[in-house]
């Protein structure tokens, strides 16, 4: 099975809490018979800089899953698009 999530925030943030976590224990302990692929903000919670060790417009192997960071705003909504 394959599912695509879209989340807030994710790792290698951590200022969005329990969420990440939540999406992360997920993800390990389904990887077996799920495939994952998060779409996630490119900066953690509150901070205006980008994560500076990911790759843009490409997915990023994170753990067990694929992430892709997408940037804020309207730049941010044609990233999206372009994964359909």
């Amino acid at each position: 099975m394959k599912v695509l999530a879209f989340s807030g925030y994710y790792l290698p943030g951590y200022k969005g809490g329990g969420p990440i976590k939540t999406l992360q224990n997920l993800i390990e302990q389904t990887s077996d018979s799920i495939s994952f692929k998060v779409v996630t903000h490119d900066r953690d919670l509150g901070d205006t800089n980008a994560y500076g060790d990911i790759i843009f417009d490409e997915w990023n192997k994170v753990g067990s899953s694929q992430v892709f960071y997408i940037q804020p705003g309207l730049k941010g909504f044609r990233q999206i698009l372009k994964l359909t």
